[in-house]
């Protein structure tokens, strides 16, 4: 390839077929990846509206992960940058996913 595409959706016309199987790979594991960390991310929304945790992390759960699984949503449909893309989902991922280890362990500890 000359130059990586700008748009997520769009393959190069100088594409070979190793180029072309990477791009392709790398898209179809980019989309994964956004529909797990969505999945960490409104199960992080779901731990804030129902856990038995501190109320502060009950709150942080709860806003970061409706705003991360927003955002992921945004993210999958607009035409975002597959580099911005990636920072987004490990962004959601270590947050929500920090916070939904954090609410379970006090709903643990309060049962």
């Amino acid at each position: 390839m000359a130059r990586p595409p700008l748009d997520p959706d769009q393959i190069p016309d100088d594409a070979s077929g190793r180029d072309l199987a990477g791009y392709v790979g790398e898209d179809v594991g980019r989309q994964l990846a956004l529909r797990v960390a969505a999945f960490v991310a409104l199960l992080c929304a779901l731990g804030g509206a129902t856990t038995d945790a501190d109320d502060t992390v009950r709150a942080g759960g709860l806003v970061a992960g409706a705003l991360g699984a927003l955002a992921l949503l945004v993210a999958g449909l607009g035409r975002w940058r597959r580099a911005r893309q990636w920072l987004l989902v490990a962004v959601v991922l270590l947050v929500c996913g920090g916070l939904l280890a954090v609410m379970l362990g006090q709903h643990r500890a309060a049962a």
